[in-house]
């Protein structure tokens, strides 16, 4: 098969299966995010214990709950119904990729003073509290955008159910 017949062939299969392209694309993204986001929070963990290491007070670091994060955002990418939410929904998951990759640099930074609240310090140079209130507003985002696409969906459903009332 020709090069020319082959792009043909590509672009006919991307434009009945563009959606599902589309969706599978944004879970591998976000697939990749959760563990770029665990080393970062690993990467962070080491650096501060080796900077800041007084007594018994280290930097705990923020835990687990990075994978369940990226777990609920996968019910919005696939019960999006628009085009244009799902296109959204790429973009937006690429950019948390970015992101993540920008984080795994920053979280190896030492930190500029070790300044400790209640036995534990305050991060103010890895980038991991910013990134985690990043994804809480991605998450809300999601499932806001979703719901707006779904009642969308059901006007237009229930108007072509009952009629247009002119």
């Amino acid at each position: 098969m020709s090069d020319a017949a082959s792009g043909v062939v590509a672009r006919l299969w991307l434009s009945r299966h563009r959606r599902p392209f589309y969706r599978l694309v944004s879970l591998v993204v976000l697939s990749i995010v959760g563990p770029l986001w665990n080393h970062a929070d690993s990467l962070t963990l080491a650096t501060y214990n080796a900077a800041c290491e007084i007594g018994n007070r280290f930097y705990t670091g923020t835990g687990t709950h990075n994978f369940l994060s990226m777990l609920i955002l996968f019910p919005p990418i696939m019960l999006a119904r628009s085009n244009a939410l799902i296109k959204a929904q790429l973009v937006l998951s690429v950019f948390t990729l970015l992101i993540a990759v920008r984080l795994a640099f920053t979280a190896s930074t030492p930190p500029f003073e070790c300044v400790s609240v209640n036995g534990h310090y305050i991060d103010r140079v890895s980038g991991l509290e910013e990134f985690d209130l990043y994804i809480v507003l991605l998450i809300l985002a999601s499932y806001l955008s979703l719901s707006v696409d779904w009642s969308i969906w059901g006007i237009r459903r229930l108007t072509d159910i009952f009629g247009a009332t002119r």
